[in-house]
């Protein structure tokens, strides 16, 4: 995913029996940062919370010479340049392949991925013993799906293009499946729509069950959807910092490992911030000072920002600035306003039953307490499982085993095995 990645696995023998990989032994980390870091000459260093702690060390040593990404996957949304010679910048301003990070990563979770299977299987496992099924957004045009089936094969998953091997499954058509394989909610005849809402993007698509056994389901719209995922919230607060400290001194900060530092804590006020909060919340500014130092008075810079945006910022001490809750949901709101203007008129025009929330962003209080409170009706139900985040993972396994007969009407394409030009 654009914040996080994560997997899931079952053997055929047990299909029933889904297991979720638990990152660092963390019963609820079961995705890891889609982070990635290389060394200075291209060769992988390290991927997820390791990725983004050693690039601190090393910045503590003053060694930044390695190339660190966050937020890659969104190179791949709209209409893209020619992917396969793209290239993108790392943290420290230097070029790289987007072909070689996409590569690193698929790469990775192989290589994980095998490790962790092969601990039950007294031989071991090879990648041709795998059927492999990648998620990807519903959004995503044929070559962002043509080049994901590249790097997968140059990431070692399959030993060719057209490989069956490696199923290309939407992201939100996974996660339905999941939430009604855990609820039965759904029966013939029955219209929905499936909300998948992630770091990068909204997946919207809506389908009506033609029957339940086998489960088929027909597409009664094109998906649809946009670029209104949870990073474009984090965008609002970097702005705000942006315009506190001017732009010139923004973009040095950003150059340095401070800079993912300072994003790392607005995470954690951004997850734990509550639609109904009443209390300012936190941001330690001394990351900037770091890097600034004088440079920057904060009370003067939030004096000056007060009295031109009609704030009411205020000033812990030399650095702790408190974020009032009113200025946390604009952040948001710019965001889900998008969503909501998009999934009411797909709701008004097909009138579906229920409305599946699913996707990390979904995990959101203030995203549930908007979308339920204006699409709930006594003819409409807003269902959202317990680990949305979780559900389009869980899903993965089950097109092989539980869901053998399925006899979905999802794009014929969406596999992506070559495009024609």
């Amino acid at each position: 995913g654009t914040a996080r990645t994560g997997y899931a696995y079952c053997f055929a023998s047990s299909p029933e029996r889904i297991e979720v990989k638990k990152f660092g032994g963390a019963e609820n980390d079961q995705k890891t940062l889609t982070n990635l870091l290389l060394h200075e000459d291209g060769s992988f260093c390290s991927f997820g919370h390791e990725a983004r702690t050693t690039y601190y060390e090393d910045a503590g040593k003053g060694l930044s010479n390695k190339l660190f990404f966050q937020n890659f996957k969104m190179e791949l949304a709209g209409e893209p340049a020619d992917l396969m010679t793209k290239k993108i910048k790392a943290l420290n301003g230097k070029e790289h392949s987007l072909k070689s990070v996409f590569v690193h990563t698929l790469r990775y979770v192989r290589e994980e991925a095998l490790k962790e299977v092969s601990r039950a299987v007294p031989d071991g496992i090879t990648r041709n013993q795998v059927h492999w099924v990648l998620t990807i957004p519903a959004i995503w045009r044929d070559s962002a799906k043509s080049f994901m089936r590249t790097c997968a094969v140059e990431a070692g998953l399959i030993s060719q293009r057209d490989s069956q091997s490696l199923v290309l499954a939407l992201e939100p058509e996974a996660a339905c499946l999941s939430t009604e394989k855990a609820g039965n909610f759904l029966a013939a005849g029955d219209k929905f729509m499936v909300l998948d809402c992630g770091g990068g993007t909204v997946d919207i698509t809506m389908h009506r069950v033609r029957s339940k056994a086998p489960f088929r389901l027909e597409e009664i719209a094109v998906a649809d959807g946009g670029a209104w995922g949870s990073t474009y919230i984090d965008k609002n607060f970097e702005l705000f910092i942006e315009q506190l400290i001017t732009t010139p001194h923004w973009k040095v900060f950003c150059e340095t490992p401070f800079y993912v530092e300072l994003m790392e804590s607005w995470e954690k006020v951004k997850l734990n911030f509550r639609v109904d909060d009443t209390a300012s919340r936190p941001i330690n500014l001394s990351l900037i000072s770091e890097v600034l130092g004088d440079k920057v008075t904060f009370k003067e810079r939030i004096d000056l920002h007060n009295a031109s945006h009609k704030k009411d910022l205020t000033l812990r001490g030399r650095t702790i600035l408190l974020i009032p809750p009113a200025l946390i949901r604009e952040f948001h709101e710019v965001v889900v306003k998008k969503t909501v203007q998009c999934v009411l008129g797909l709701c008004q025009a097909h009138l579906p039953k229920y409305v599946f929330m699913v996707g990390g962003f979904s995990e959101s209080d203030h995203l549930q307490h908007q979308l339920k409170g204006m699409l709930t009706t006594p003819t409409r139900k807003v269902i959202v499982p317990m680990r949305p985040g979780l559900a389009g993972i869980q899903y993965s396994c089950l097109p092989l085993s539980a869901f053998s007969g399925y006899h979905g009407d999802f794009r014929t394409f969406s596999n992506c095995i070559d495009v024609l030009r």
